[in-house]
């Protein structure tokens, strides 16, 4: 393991204590309180995990499977829209279903792949539920994945090039809720600042008035 990816699994460990207990995490989640940057961060660690593990299985120069998941190919800058992340997390969790299933056909012996491709699967559609409180919005119809290609080469580099999809998209997430924090800071010091004034200036104006 390179320093990297253990930071990265110190990270997570540390969150995920953060956050407390996966039942507790879901009532959470569920609830109107849900914490959305803690748990994409969660999930993109967890992702980055799953993309670790994959290319230690089948290899890590596989190449990109050039049709691609045009639902997590977002730029930069785009603004968080509900509907489209609720289309987008059900690509990645739908992905992931399959290259758990492709996994499975490959490999029979229980690995930590298979593991982390579970977890994150859950994890995922958590997620969902908490953005969809946080954002709105619903997705309709729900987008189908691409086939799996039939040669094995092929089906590897499809699940490759979704994990990394999907880790890029979930970290594009994060960055828009970090802005959006920022905002929502920045502005409630901004109105802060504004009713401080209208007091000062009423109670100008209330000694005028005695």
């Amino acid at each position: 393991m390179n320093s990297v990816a253990g930071f990265l699994r110190l990270v997570y460990a540390l969150v995920v204590l953060a956050q407390g207990s996966a039942a507790r995490l879901k009532k959470q989640v569920l609830g109107p309180g849900c914490k959305p940057k803690n748990l994409i961060l969660i999930t993109k660690i967890e992702l980055e995990s799953c993309l670790s593990s994959f290319e230690d299985v089948n290899g890590k120069h596989l190449g990109t499977w050039s049709p691609g998941f045009p639902e997590l190919d977002v730029h930069q800058n785009a603004p968080l829209d509900g509907a489209k992340v609720q289309c987008g997390l059900s690509v990645v969790a739908q992905g992931l279903e399959k290259v758990l299933e492709q996994q499975k056909h490959l490999y029979q012996n229980e690995t930590v792949l298979k593991k982390w491709l579970k977890e994150t699967t859950l994890r995922v559609q958590l997620l969902g539920q908490c953005l969809q409180n946080v954002l709105g919005g619903e997705c309709f119809p729900k987008p189908s994945l691409p086939e799996m290609p039939k040669h094995l080469f092929e089906r590897k580099q499809w699940g490759h090039t979704l994990l990394k999809a999907a880790e890029r998209y979930v970290g594009w997430l994060y960055d828009r809720f970090t802005i959006k924090v920022l905002k929502s800071r920045q502005w409630s010091r901004i109105k802060h600042k504004v009713l401080k004034a209208e007091l000062h200036n009423y109670k100008l104006a209330s000694k005028y008035l005695l």
